[in-house]
């Protein structure tokens, strides 16, 4: 979908809906201001500026608007998943005072056509900027994101609402599972070791990472649990302009029950260089971890920390290479790059073994 598009879809056909929410008499113009995801087999997100009236007053609103993906596989997919309606429940059920601040839901509309929906939200960026993914993230920003992600980890620590643990899904259980395992095993783990622009340890890790991947899944839904965003990059997190603001977070779809240390990988490896990513990787883990002790989560030591992050790696290893294979083929983007180059700084092809029977 174009800008020019969803503005006349919001426009023409969700002016009498839309309205009374935003507390408007009528919308009388919709102007796509930005785009701020686009992608082929991701869904289509557009900042829109809505002006209306109000008892005879001009009143403008801006909005996030979420359309499904044009990729036909990935409707089907959503679709299959419910992506909508657990991302319509994140937004309503799970908000919470927290340092981490996600988008309040106006408007979510479903379809009677397979994988259509329309999902209207609080434009976070009103008071945030968004970061474009090709910026080097600095430290001091990265740090700000991780302390957020923790205090909303830390809500949701152990005690994962009775409601929502009905909705939330859990990786190694399910359709995701066999999403992730089958085509792992059947396309992912040969695609890694014939692809000659892969390092020769990654492409070694290839099989016994098929072998073990129901185990690893297993690990990273294993106490102790919390809601996780389980798709934390640049393009999801508005870092505020004000350094008192709230860092937001948007595009749950993927939003999930398992360990909050798997959330990190997004943060060290996809927004630091390989350099700074061993430079602060430790001091990021410390952050994470004293965050947590603050809002009372007590019984959860740096050690096992660091086993359940390194763990985290692992699997994002494995979901990502699924996910490319769902789009183009193996990824080759700098944040892989990146993936493959801690895992073997850190060693995690070589010690896969003994940190899942840790």
């Amino acid at each position: 979908m174009t800008g020019s598009a969803a503005e006349k879809f919001v426009a023409r056909w969700l002016g009498g809906t839309l309205a009374p929410v935003l507390g408007l008499d009528e919308i009388v113009a919709a102007q796509c201001s930005e785009i701020a995801l686009m992608g082929r087999t991701k869904s289509h997100v557009f900042r829109l500026e809505l002006r209306g009236l109000h008892e005879g007053c001009d009143v403008t609103h801006r909005v996030i608007a979420k359309f499904p993906s044009p990729d036909p596989f990935m409707r089907r997919l959503k679709r299959e998943l419910n992506i909508a309606e657990l991302e319509r429940k994140v937004l309503t059920d799970l908000q919470s005072s927290t340092a981490l601040a996600i988008p309040a839901l106006h408007l979510a509309i479903q379809h009677e056509h397979p994988g259509d929906y329309l999902i209207l939200m609080e434009d976070l960026g009103t008071s945030h900027c968004f970061q474009s993914p090709e910026d080097d993230v600095p430290f001091e920003s990265v740090a700000r994101i991780v302390d957020a992600v923790a205090s909303w980890h830390a809500r949701w620590w152990g005690k994962i609402p009775a409601g929502a643990a009905t909705w939330l899904p859990q990786y190694n259980v399910g359709t995701i599972r066999d999403l992730l395992i089958a085509t792992y095993e059947t396309r992912g783990a040969e695609s890694l070791e014939r692809n000659a622009s892969i390092p020769p340890r990654i492409r070694k890790l290839a099989q016994p990472l098929a072998r073990r991947g129901q185990a690893l899944l297993d690990r990273l839904c294993s106490p102790p649990l919390t809601v996780r965003h389980g798709d934390l990059h640049l393009s999801n997190i508005i870092v505020p302009t004000n350094p008192h603001g709230k860092v937001g977070v948007v595009d749950w779809e993927t939003a999930c029950v398992g360990q909050g240390a798997a959330d990190l990988v997004g943060l060290t490896i996809g927004l630091l260089t390989a350099h700074d990513r061993r430079r602060y990787e430790q001091e990021l883990l410390a952050i994470y971890l004293a965050r947590l002790r603050r809002e009372g989560v007590d019984a959860y030591s740096a050690e096992t920390l660091r086993r359940d992050y390194h763990l985290g790696i692992l699997g994002w290893l494995m979901r990502r290479v699924v996910l490319g294979l769902l789009g183009r083929g193996v990824p080759d983007d700098s944040a892989f790059q990146r993936l493959m180059t801690a895992i073997v700084d850190l060693d995690l092809d070589q010690r896969m073994y003994t940190l899942l029977e840790a």
